[in-house]
């Protein structure tokens, strides 16, 4: 039986709090509030991702979303405190991105991408813009980044 009075589960199963490696475990009392579309600023991780419901005169009528995008989406929802740590902007589905394309040039625009912070370590396999920014792009690549750089669970 799991010690801690708040475990749901309370039989100390895998996945119990008290568990989890102090290293990766998160400081919950210490995040602060909820940060999103915050301007590009350069020292925190920043990740675009496609707005949904968007028209695309290729495919014809209707309302399309970016699957990828969704998937990082569904990522922020489990781990709600890494939008307090990264700045997450939205953008339209129409090319060119003006933001984006800043920040990764013209050719890695494609959605979604997370743009690394001054301070942040690279991954192997990271792409560097003509800014000088190192950068993530997919889901798979961004959410083994965020595993890494700020401990939540590794995709599977």
């Amino acid at each position: 039986r799991c010690v801690r009075r708040s475990c749901v589960r309370r039989c100390g199963a895998r996945r119990c709090a008290r568990l989890i490696p102090v290293e990766n475990r998160v400081q919950w009392a210490s995040l602060p509030g909820m940060a999103t579309d915050s301007p590009v600023s350069g020292v925190r991780d920043h990740l675009f991702l496609l707005s949904p419901l968007f028209p695309d005169a290729k495919l014809g009528p209707g309302q399309y979303h970016c699957p990828e995008c969704a998937q990082v989406e569904g990522l922020l929802s489990f781990f709600p405190f890494l939008r307090s740590r990264i700045d997450v902007s939205y953008v339209d589905f129409p090319r060119p991105r003006p933001a984006v394309v800043a920040l990764v040039g013209p050719d890695n625009q494609g959605c979604p991408v997370l743009v690394l912070g001054a301070g942040s370590t690279a991954p192997t396999g990271a792409k560097v813009g003509p800014a000088g920014r190192a950068f993530v792009s997919g889901a798979a690549a961004i959410s083994e980044y965020l595993a890494g750089a700020h401990g939540i669970s590794r995709p599977h």
